[in-house]
């Protein structure tokens, strides 16, 4: 089948490498100083800094677990496999991580250029699309956000089905189809969202592949009086699209498991259908206007929870306004229809229908379906300007030179706010009102600078703002209970567990602190509570041990660090405290024989040599306490033990 190309070729545009440079150098500029961003307290420990199997890096044991695991609600090997691949190069450097994004990014958008100019064949055109794509402010978040990595990856493979599905329908045949399946099953495991494929696959079908059009060059399938012949000509572009829908449906199914299962969806009487379907029309509706005034851009918007009735009605005219004149003119302008589809189609998934977390809106997920813009922006500049006329050609140029500056200006600005949890959450704290997870993430990036009373401020206002929300809780009883405030420290866990009673960390820095406090009956009361849950957690038992220690009872203390080394037989300070109930007991020997163990496993052990010299001393081994006296004194000193 021939693809029919339904717009003209831009001779005048013959040597596109001049623009591809400028594009680039552009894109390096605009990105060039995420190479000194840190990694975020946002995301990027799930993804890297705390993964412990991300840090295996590309080891048997990580791979596997990469393509068997549903962390961060997704199941996304291919985009596990990319971080194992970065810690395997630069280990905890950033750098390294921002600078393969930046690659990625770089790769999607000339893999962009070359996927319209070989449907188009219109370079000049392909080329800007390309360009807006790569320096839209609107991306900014998906390119200097490590723990974005699935949208630059998968962007790549969005891209290369696109490509690979292009040379099918010039020259059917099974490989070739082949290779359309295997870019989108990559795509799907870097990213799900791309489950949108086959029905861009239709739009582009339509144009500017031309599959639909009969003779007249209306769209055959809707004229209603071509017969069988169209039918015929017609019906296997549908069929061969089944496998793709297949494997759409799978995914999708998978993504809504997997999130289900990560408790990230929110639910239907908490976020009702029309809230979801009023959610997704703004979304829609606000993209849009960011794609023409990129300002007041954030890391986080919080849901409002239901939007006002003229908020949703404006949103769903302007998109009805956009959609009617689109089909009207889908003769004389395919473009219009095709890029409004892409829009609209490939943002479905992420629009809010299915809410997932609790923001409204996001920046990332504008990645791929501001394309759809673009083409019918660019595709609707007037073509005999740029063919015929040499200051048309001149304006075109001065005109887009102007516009991508503005765009790369805007776009650097947007860059330094993902400098670090700082810079991002202040500025997400400028731009929206009542972000609490923005309050959160500043406190806890002050906490770690030292400044707990500015970190407190930021935590009680994430907490006012949603009393529910467990993280700035949590992180506003670690920072009292660092503070010495352990009753105020357990008050915090205690509003985690109202909300969540079965929150297991919540729980064990409760009896932590109750513990701290001296409310040792309490702090016993939740950690017998954490064990019928957790009957395997050596560091539970060991907890008990030392509330039992502090009750005075020391049989039954021993008896939970005997438990506890059962689980851990090689923790020296299970060893370590073993020997302290056994001696508050008055058995010496079994207490020695634990402090020897514990020295035997950790030699270093200042303490445990300390308390072995105490005992050999009152036992008149003078000469093998001096030996633990001096060693636990050089280790104090930090001078090199014997």
């Amino acid at each position: 089948m021939n693809v029919k190309i339904l717009l003209n070729r831009e001779n005048s545009f013959k040597r596109p490498i001049f623009f591809i440079i400028i594009i680039t150098v552009l894109i390096l500029a605009v990105y060039w100083p995420v190479q000194d961003f840190s990694f975020l307290a946002y995301d990027d420990p799930v993804y890297v800094t705390e993964n412990v199997m991300v840090q295996k890096g590309m080891s048997r044991e990580g791979l596997a677990w990469a393509f068997k695991t549903t962390e961060a609600g997704f199941w996304h090997p291919l985009t596990w496999i990319s971080l194992m691949a970065d810690y395997e190069l630069y280990k905890l450097n950033p750098a390294g991580y921002h600078w393969t994004n930046l690659l990625l990014h770089l790769l999607a958008t000339f893999l962009l250029f070359r996927v319209l100019l070989a449907m188009t064949g219109a370079g000049a055109r392909s080329l800007v699309v390309a360009a807006l794509f790569a320096l839209h402010p609107l991306h900014v978040e998906s390119v200097a956000w490590i723990a974005e990595r699935k949208d630059v990856l998968s962007a790549c493979f969005w891209m290369l089905t696109i490509y690979a599905y292009v040379n099918y329908v010039r020259n059917p045949g099974y490989r070739r189809y082949g290779l359309v399946l295997l870019f989108f099953v990559m795509g799907l495991m870097s990213k799900p969202m791309l489950v949108t494929m086959p029905l861009i696959l239709l739009c582009l079908d339509f144009w500017p592949l031309g599959r639909f059009t009969g003779a007249g060059g209306d769209i055959a399938f809707l004229k209603g009086d071509a017969g069988r012949e169209n039918f015929n000509r017609i019906y296997p572009v549908f069929l061969e699209k089944i496998p793709l829908f297949l494997l759409a449906i799978v995914f999708g199914i998978l993504t809504i498991w997997t999130e289900s299962g990560f408790q990230a969806l929110a639910p239907t009487d908490t976020l009702p259908w029309p809230d979801r379907l009023a959610t997704a029309v703004v979304a829609a509706a606000t993209y849009l206007w960011k794609t023409f005034w990129p300002v007041g851009l954030a890391a986080f918007y919080p849901h409002p929870g239901g939007w006002p009735v003229l908020v949703t009605v404006g949103a769903a005219a302007l998109l009805i306004l956009l959609t009617l004149p689109a089909f009207r003119m889908y003769r004389s302008r395919p473009w219009l229809i095709v890029g409004w589809m892409w829009y609209l189609i490939t943002l479905l998934p992420v629009a809010g229908i299915i809410q997932v977390g609790s923001h409204a809106l996001a920046d990332r997920y504008t990645y791929i379906p501001l394309v759809g813009i673009f083409i019918m922006l660019v595709w609707s500049f007037p073509g005999k300007i740029m063919n015929n006329a040499a200051w048309g050609r001149s304006l075109a140029l001065a005109g887009v030179a102007f516009l991508l500056l503005l765009l790369s200006w805007r776009a650097s600005i947007q860059v330094q706010y993902w400098r670090n949890d700082g810079t991002l959450f202040r500025h997400a704290l400028e731009v929206t009102t009542d972000n609490y997870l923005a309050h959160s993430g500043l406190g806890a990036y002050l906490a770690r600078l030292g400044q707990d009373d500015a970190a407190l401020y930021h935590l009680n206002q994430a907490v006012a703002i949603r009393p529910d929300y467990a993280p700035a809780w949590f992180k506003r009883g670690l920072l009292l209970a660092k503070q010495g405030l352990y009753m105020e420290a357990a008050a915090s866990f205690e509003q985690i567990l109202k909300e969540a009673p079965r929150h297991g960390d919540a729980r064990k820095q409760l009896a932590w602190n109750l513990l701290l406090a001296g409310e040792t009956d309490a702090a016993i009361f939740q950690l017998r509570e954490l064990l019928n849950n957790e009957p395997g957690d050596a560091a539970l038992f060991n907890h008990l041990g030392i509330a039992l220690m502090k009750k005075g009872a020391y049989p039954e203390a021993g008896d939970a660090f005997r438990k506890a080394l059962e689980l851990s037989p090689g923790h020296a300070g299970y060893h370590h405290n073993l020997a302290t109930a056994l001696l508050a007991a008055g058995n010496e020997e079994e207490a020695i024989r634990n402090l020897r163990q514990a020295l035997a496993l950790k030699p270093d052990y200042a303490a445990a040599h300390e308390r072995l010299a105490a005992l050999l001393r009152k036992r008149g081994e003078n000469s093998a306490a001096a030996i633990h006296e001096k060693t636990a004194g050089q280790i104090r000193t930090g001078n090199e033990s014997p």
